[in-house]
Formats: structure tokens, C-alpha cells, sequence
């Protein structure tokens, strides 16, 4: 009877450890899962995407420069090649990669294009070869010339004085107008814009009577090329 007793017990407690340690109804596993492991010893989360390689810091140029210098930068690390000619479109063959991150336009008045590409350090990821234009523009206008004054100056105002319009060969900007009490002196009103017409006048001074003043214009282009000045009659 002793023995039966025992055999009994003994089986019972072996079901228990096998519950304990083996799962439960149906298999389940009764331990806690590991989030984000399937047991493979990888993990579920997607590798993070490289950054998207691109150039930054490059549009066209809408208005023409004197002076145009380019400069940019990229998304990452890079280093870039690029060419400054007057061809809208230029392919790249075995053109070295370099650090230098800016260029310049010169040479005769035209249109001229930047075209650059980047490549990440470290990988072989490129970008596309970007082009950008600008308009060089080195040349300043013609000089106006002042045809008359067609009024009187008040105590706030210079007289108003006509002129013949400057010509450019890109483009005209608004002429600028000075007020002396010499021909040429801008000691009473340094130059001002006073539009792109055919007269004007500059406002907000303080006159004295009985002392003479002169009006001294100058044109200027988009580029900011400056004419030589030229001075009308004393008022």
C-alpha cells in the first residue's frame, strides 16, 4: 500500500514540473515574450533609411549680377565636381570629386551656367548634375542727359527735372537722383531712387532761400552698374 502511495505521488509531482516549465493548454508559452524577437535573435525593426542625397543652396538667377558667385552644400557629407560655361547642359565623365563648394562667373556680358554634382564621402552615392543659370551683366549704362527743369523747388523738394533715358544692353534699373549745394555734391541729399521714368524729384529736404541747389542724376542697371553723373542748372 506504502509503495502504490508513493508511485502516485511521485507521478503527480512530475505532471507539475512538466506544467511549470512546458507550457500550458495547448502548447502556450506561459514565460513573457520578448517584444520585438522572434526568438531568431533578430529584431523586427526595419533598418532606418539613408538620407535622401541632394543638393542644397541652388536656383537660377533671376536677376542679372555684376559679380555672381554660386555657392552650396549638400545633405550629407559630400564633395562635388562642377563646371561654369555658357552651355545649358553639360555631362560629367571622370571629373574628380573636391571639398570646394562654391564658384564664380566672369568674362563677357552673357548668360552663364553652373553645373555640379555630389557625391557622398565614404559611398559611391551620387546625385543627379544640377544646372543653374545667371545673367553677367559687367557693363554699365548710357548717361542720361537733363533736358530741363520744369518747376520751381519748394522748402521739402528738389525742382523737378526731365532727362533723356540711359540705354543698358541687359536691363535698366531705377535712376537716382542727388541734391548739392555745388555741381555734383550730394551734401544735402545723397542719391535716391527716383523711378524709371523720364522726371522726378527728391522729397523730405530742408531748403534755404537765396541759396543755390543742383540735382544730379545717374542711372543704374538691374546689375547695379552705375552711368557717370550728370548735373542740371542751378535752382
Amino acid at each position: 500500500m506504502l509503495g502504490r502511495n508513493l508511485k502516485i505521488l511521485i507521478i503527480c509531482s512530475f505532471c507539475f514540473v512538466v506544467a511549470a516549465c512546458g507550457g500550458g493548454e495547448g502548447g502556450e508559452d506561459l514565460l513573457p515574450a520578448n517584444p520585438g524577437n522572434d526568438g531568431s535573435g533578430a529584431s523586427d525593426e526595419a533598418p532606418e533609411a539613408p538620407v535622401e542625397l541632394q543638393l542644397v543652396g541652388l536656383a537660377n538667377e533671376l536677376v542679372p549680377s555684376a559679380d555672381p558667385v554660386w555657392t552650396w552644400s549638400c545633405s550629407t557629407i559630400c564633395e562635388y565636381r562642377f563646371v561654369v560655361d555658357q552651355s545649358p547642359t553639360f555631362e560629367f565623365v571622370d571629373q574628380p570629386f573636391e571639398l570646394t563648394s562654391s564658384a564664380a562667373a566672369s568674362g563677357v556680358d552673357g548668360t552663364y551656367y553652373l553645373h555640379v554634382q555630389a557625391k557622398e564621402v565614404g559611398s559611391d552615392r551620387k546625385t543627379q548634375t544640377m544646372h543653374v543659370s545667371v545673367v553677367l551683366d559687367k557693363t554699365a549704362p548710357t548717361d542720361p542727359v537733363i533736358d530741363a527743369q520744369l518747376d520751381d523747388a519748394t522748402e521739402s523738394r528738389s525742382a523737378t527735372v526731365q532727362w533723356s533715358g540711359a540705354s543698358d544692353n541687359i536691363a535698366m534699373g531705377p535712376y537716382q537722383m542727388a541734391v548739392g549745394t555745388s555741381p555734383g555734391a550730394t551734401d544735402v541729399s545723397d542719391f535716391v531712387e527716383v523711378g524709371s521714368g523720364s522726371q522726378g524729384f527728391v522729397t523730405g529736404l530742408s531748403l534755404t532761400s537765396g541759396v543755390s541747389y543742383y540735382s544730379t542724376l545717374r542711372a543704374v542697371d538691374q546689375a547695379g552698374n552705375i552711368s557717370a553723373v550728370v548735373t542740371g542748372p542751378a535752382y
